[in-house]
């Protein structure tokens, strides 16, 4: 019994790290994506002002 709970719980924390690594590349992509989103609209606005 002991061995399967500790196999339970190794699979247990790779799969918490997988989902951790997950959010941190959506967080990350998102992040870009707004980065690039303002830039978009920045730039828009400087052409219209000129």
């Amino acid at each position: 019994m002991n061995q399967v709970d500790n196999s339970i719980d190794q699979m247990g924390e790779q799969i918490g790290q997988g989902i951790d690594d997950a959010a941190k590349d959506i967080t990350s992509g998102l992040k870009k994506t707004g980065e690039k989103t303002g830039d978009f609209w920045e730039n828009w606005r400087d052409y219209f002002d000129t």
